[in-house]
C-alpha cells in the first residue's frame, strides 16, 4: 500500500519543521556569576568574542558564542558550564544597555541606551571625566586612553550604569 501525495508531503514538511525547531538550539557555555572571580583569564581564548567583563565579571553572549569551550579550561574557578541555548526574538524595549570591555584599555562602547541619552564618566571622588550623548541607534564611543588607570563610573543621565576599570 502506497501513502498518498498529499500526505507523504506533509509528513515531509513535519520533519523539516521539526529539524528546524531542533536547528534554532545550540549548545554555548555560560558564567556563574557566584563562582566568578573577575580574573578575565578566559576572555583573552575566545575566538568569537563572546567573552567580556561587566560588572566585575565575565560574562557570554549566546548569540556569538560557537560552543567550542576553549573558555571554560581556562577558568580557574571552574564558573563556566555548558548550556542547551534556544535563541529568542526580542523587542528593542527590551534591550538592556551594555558596556564594554571591561576592563579597557581606552575605548569603552556603550549600546542599547535611548537615543539622545547623556553619557558620563566619573572618577572615583566624582570628578567629569568624559561625557558625550548616544547617537540615533542608541550607541556611543568614549575615549579614556588619556586618564589615569582605576574606577571609573559610568552615569547614564542621572543613573549610574556601573563601573569600568581602566588599566594601563
Amino acid at each position: 500500500m502506497s501513502i498518498p501525495k498529499a500526505k507523504g508531503i506533509k509528513h515531509v514538511l513535519l520533519i523539516l519543521l521539526i529539524v528546524s525547531a531542533v536547528l534554532a538550539g545550540k549548545w554555548i557555555y555560560q558564567v556563574d556569576p557566584d563562582l566568578c572571580n573577575g580574573c578575565a583569564a578566559c576572555i583573552h581564548w575566545c575566538n568569537e568574542d563572546a567573552l567580556y567583563m561587566y560588572g566585575g565579571n565575565a560574562v557570554i553572549d549566546p548569540e556569538l558564542c560557537n560552543g567550542c569551550g576553549i573558555c571554560a579550561g581556562y577558568c580557574p574557578k571552574d564558573a563556566i558550564y555548558i548550556v542547551w541555548y534556544e535563541s529568542i526574538e526580542e523587542s528593542e524595549s527590551s534591550v538592556s544597555p551594555m558596556y564594554g570591555p571591561n576592563p579597557t584599555h581606552g575605548p569603552v562602547y556603550i549600546e542599547g541606551v535611548q537615543p539622545g541619552t547623556d553619557i558620563r564618566v566619573l572618577d572615583i571622588s566624582g570628578r567629569l571625566i568624559a561625557s558625550t550623548g548616544t547617537d540615533p541607534d542608541g550607541f556611543a564611543l568614549l575615549d579614556l586612553s588619556g586618564s589615569a588607570s582605576g574606577i571609573y563610573c559610568i552615569m547614564l543621565g542621572e543613573e549610574i550604569m556601573g563601573e569600568i576599570t581602566l588599566m594601563k
